[in-house]
């Protein structure tokens, strides 16, 4: 059973709040379909299924919950403060006319960094849906092969 994602509206006042997305071994893939995003959220996953013990289910519920809100926001500043190193070497070992007071520095030094942060932006969100993917096949996996020996164990 999957829960669609709904705004709170009661109280305008407050930070809108996101419902948690239930998931059970039928609808793991739901996880897949929104995935991490470019803004930041918070919405919690719950999972909805006998076969796993409290412990694992916390500790799923977490793991899911983090790769699923990722935005890669934390890589996208790695590449901005990365430009900068390339920056200034690139301007010390440039010819020694082009420096930060042209025209084309001042294009260097506004440019660069924000290629860097979109890049990092870009690679940490594809890198969290690598990772979300993985989790998702391994959790599967995991619920696969409990329900079928608890099914072959029921029968026996």
């Amino acid at each position: 059973m999957v829960r669609a994602h709904a705004s709170r509206t009661d109280d305008p006042v407050r930070v809108r709040a996101r419902s948690p997305l239930v998931i059970d071994r039928h609808s793991l893939g739901a996880v897949l379909e929104r995935g991490p995003r470019a803004v930041p959220s918070s919405v919690p996953i719950l999972i909805d299924d006998p076969t796993l013990t409290l412990v694992e289910r916390t500790r799923w519920e977490s793991r899911l919950t983090a790769l699923y809100n990722e935005c890669g926001c934390h890589e996208g500043a790695l590449g901005f403060v990365a430009a900068f190193p390339v920056l200034l070497a690139l301007l010390l070992w440039s010819q020694p006319g082009f420096g930060l007071l042209e025209p084309g520095g001042l294009a260097l030094l506004v440019v660069l960094p924000l290629v860097g942060a979109i890049a990092g932006k870009l690679l940490g969100l594809a890198v969290g849906r690598l990772r979300l993917r993985r989790a998702v096949a391994e959790l599967s996996a995991l619920m696969y092969a409990r329900s079928t020996s608890s099914a072959s164990t029921d029968g026996a």
